[in-house]
C-alpha cells in the first residue's frame, strides 16, 4: 500500500431480507466492535421488543448453513432472551474483515442518544398520548424508551405536579420552580412531595438542593432522614474549571434551552453537575 492510500474496503451489497431467519442458525461476529458492555441495557430491548417487536432488522452474511451477525447483537442477544425462534435479518454479500469492522462501528456509532430537546419532545408526546395514571404513564414510557426513570421524571415535572402543590403554588406558599424540583426528585410519593414542601420554611436554599440530591442518591431514604442529613453541614467539595469563552457561551446557551423546554431554571452548574454524574453512572 503505498503512503497515503487507503485500504481497499469494497462495496457494502444487501442481497436479501429474511423475516424470519430461524435463531439457530446465527452466531456474532468475532468483528462486532462492541466488545464491552454488549449486555447493558438488555433488560431495557427486551421490554421494548416484547410490546412493540423488532423494528431494525440485524445485518448477516451466509456461512453455508450459517449466518454471522456483523451488527445488531444485542437485540440478536435480546430476541433469544426472550425465547424467540425467528429474528428479521437483511443478509449481505461477503465482505473483507475491515469491512464487517466498520459496518458494525458504523451502526454503533449513529445509535447515539437523541439530543436533548428531542427526547423531551418525545416523552412528552408519548405522556399525552398514553392512557391511565400519570404513574401507568410514566411506566409504559420507561418501557417503550428504555430511558433512566429520573430523567423521565425529569421531563415531564412540569405535567407531574401533584394538585396539592399546585395548590400551594396557586397560594403563594411554594414556587413553581420548587413544585417541579420536588416533584422531580420525590415522584410518585405525593405524601414525602407534600411533607418536604411544607417543611421549606425550615430549609435554607443551600439545603434544600441537598434534600434533592440526598433523594435523588438515597430513593428509599425516609423525608424526615432526608431533612435531617440536609441540614448537617455540607459534604460537597468545590473544583474551579478554567473553559473557553466560546465554550462558556455554549454552556450557557444549552442552560436556557433546557430551561424553556423543562419549564423552568437550569444552570450552568446544575448542568456540568448533571453531566458528570452521568460520565460516574455509565463508568461504573
Amino acid at each position: 500500500m503505498t503512503n497515503g492510500s487507503k485500504p481497499k474496503i469494497g462495496q457494502v451489497l444487501f442481497k436479501d431480507f429474511r423475516k424470519d431467519l430461524p435463531m439457530e442458525q446465527v452466531y456474532i461476529s468475532p468483528q462486532n466492535t462492541r466488545k464491552t458492555e454488549k449486555e447493558d441495557g438488555l433488560p431495557e430491548i427486551e421490554g421494548s421488543i416484547d410490546r412493540i417487536g423488532l423494528i431494525q432488522p440485524i445485518v448477516v452474511i451466509q456461512r453455508g448453513d450459517k449466518f454471522e451477525c456483523v451488527a445488531g447483537q444485542r437485540r440478536f442477544l435480546a430476541l433469544k432472551a426472550l425465547g424467540k425462534k425467528y429474528i428479521p435479518a437483511l443478509i449481505m454479500d461477503d465482505m473483507s474483515e475491515i469491512a464487517k469492522s466498520l459496518v458494525s462501528f458504523g451502526e454503533n456509532i449513529h445509535r447515539r442518544e437523541l439530543p436533548y430537546s428531542d427526547t423531551i419532545d418525545v416523552v412528552s408526546k408519548l405522556f399525552d398520548a398514553y392512557s391511565g395514571s400519570k404513574d401507568q404513564k410514566v411506566n409504559q414510557i420507561l418501557a417503550d424508551l428504555g430511558l433512566p426513570k429520573e430523567d423521565v421524571i425529569e421531563y415531564l415535572s412540569a405535567q407531574l405536579v401533584p394538585k396539592s402543590l399546585q395548590k400551594m403554588v396557586d397560594d403563594g406558599t411554594l414556587t413553581d420552580q420548587k413544585a417541579h424540583d420536588i416533584t422531580a426528585a420525590f415522584w410518585p410519593d405525593e405524601k414525602e412531595m407534600l411533607t418536604i414542601a411544607n417543611q421549606m420554611g425550615g430549609l435554607t436554599a443551600a439545603e434544600f438542593k441537598r434534600a434533592l440530591q440526598i433523594k435523588r442518591e438515597k430513593p428509599n431514604e425516609k423525608v424526615q432522614g432526608i431533612i435531617e442529613e440536609a441540614k448537617k453541614p455540607s459534604l460537597l467539595v468545590t473544583f474551579r474549571v478554567t473553559v473557553s469563552r466560546n465554550e462558556a457561551d455554549m454552556l450557557e446557551s444549552e442552560a436556557a434551552r433546557r430551561s424553556r423546554k423543562l419549564g423552568k431554571k437550569v444552570t450552568v452548574s446544575e448542568l456540568i453537575h448533571a453531566a458528570i454524574k452521568r460520565f460516574f453512572t455509565s463508568a461504573a
